[in-house]
């Protein structure tokens, strides 16, 4: 008996006489490529060719679906992410998805260790599209890293549309480009129509910071809408994301925020009425604006009681981004309450939602005597 490969050596006697039973071992494969060997038995001038053939390795998945239903027959994009045990099954994996059905087309593969992506070195996400069903429904499989994806699809009846409205911040898209979201964040309602009642849609594959489903309604049979929330965001870094509508893919860009810092040099005094109002209070607070904190950014008062038992209490009693002078931004106000302390933090502002505030700076207070 001899071999033509050196991986499934003999495990038992190459030669003998006589009839007998031959055994040999097949190594284990480190690689992701299926392989095959052969081995040759002789007797006399008869010979027999033995081929064996072995599987290629499969890194074993840790989370990922497995099982891809309900594709819109009228052809859609879809997304998964894959996380494996280690970086390296990640990697081999990355470079081994393959579909194996004609009607599904692999369009991304990203794996954690690619620049500019938000997966952790462990995880690969792969896009794909369903083409157009003429027919009806049917499955299909794609394989990542040896694993088998099973894919379903509807019949080519349920013809999907969708429409793109604002409700609320600034949004732009040009053409088939990313929608783009200043950094104070939107909302956006997506209307769905399908050709059929019997026709399944779905929000599926919500990725990204700050993303998320507002509400979702099915208004009839073949007709519903839903919303999406883009929170503002308030980090030194743009981000992006991603949601499916019945099967077709948005994309979302969103712009860098601003830093934000606390106010400097923060101060507040208390003196009585000037027009001597017995048990009324005036506060004058006065505190230096950061270079970073630009105009859209809001000064903060919250004053503060201190109760029988020690704990404190109190309540927000000015939103301003107060009056800019030689000491730097000043606000006064009048109140009938000896407050036990006073506060004042930074929050950022827009579309008319508070989206950030810095951390709070304090002092307590001293009152003076008429």
């Amino acid at each position: 008996m001899s071999g033509r490969v050196s991986w499934n050596g003999g495990g038992s006697s190459t030669s003998g006489t006589g009839s007998q039973q031959i055994e040999f071992d097949v190594t284990r494969n480190s690689s992701q490529d299926a392989r095959s060997g052969e081995l040759t038995v002789s007797a006399g001038a008869e010979s027999l060719n033995v081929v064996v053939e072995q599987a290629g390795r499969t890194c074993k998945l840790v989370s990922g679906s497995t099982q891809i239903d309900n594709v819109p027959g009228s052809g859609s994009q879809f997304e998964e992410i894959y996380t494996f045990k280690t970086p390296e099954c990640a990697a081999e994996a990355a470079e081994n998805v393959v579909a194996n059905s004609d009607w599904i087309g692999i369009t991304e593969v990203l794996q954690g260790s690619d620049a500019g992506t938000r997966l952790s070195v462990n995880a690969v996400s792969v896009s794909a599209s369903a083409a157009p069903n003429s027919g009806a429904a049917r499955e299909g499989a794609l394989s990542v890293g040896g694993n088998q994806v099973m894919v379903s699809q509807e019949s080519g009846s349920c013809a999907v549309q969708t429409s793109l409205r604002v409700l609320s911040g600034n949004v732009t898209r040009s053409g088939s480009d990313p929608l783009h979201v200043d950094r104070f964040g939107a909302r956006l309602r997506i209307g769905v129509n399908v050709s059929d009642p019997s026709c399944n849609w779905e929000v599926s594959n919500v990725q990204g910071d700050g993303l998320y489903i507002y509400a979702s309604y099915r208004t009839s049979p073949v007709r519903g809408y839903f919303t999406m929330q883009v929170t503002a965001n308030n980090t030194d870094q743009a981000r992006t994301g991603r949601f499916a509508v019945a099967g077709e893919l948005f994309m979302i860009e969103q712009d860098a925020g601003l830093p934000m810092d606390p106010p400097e040099n923060f101060t507040l005094v208390v003196t009585p009425h000037p027009n001597g109002v017995a048990n009324v209070w005036r506060y004058t607070a006065t505190w230096d604006d950061p270079p970073q904190n630009v105009g859209e950014y809001v000064a903060v008062l919250t004053f503060k009681r201190r109760r029988a038992n020690g704990t404190e209490f109190g309540r927000t009693l000015i939103r301003s981004v107060g009056v800019e002078n030689e000491f730097g931004r000043t606000v006064t106000l009048s109140e009938n309450v000896p407050w036990f302390r006073a506060c004042v933090q930074v929050e950022a502002r827009g579309n008319n939602q508070r989206f950030s505030q810095t951390p709070l700076e304090c002092v307590t207070l001293t009152y003076q005597e008429e």
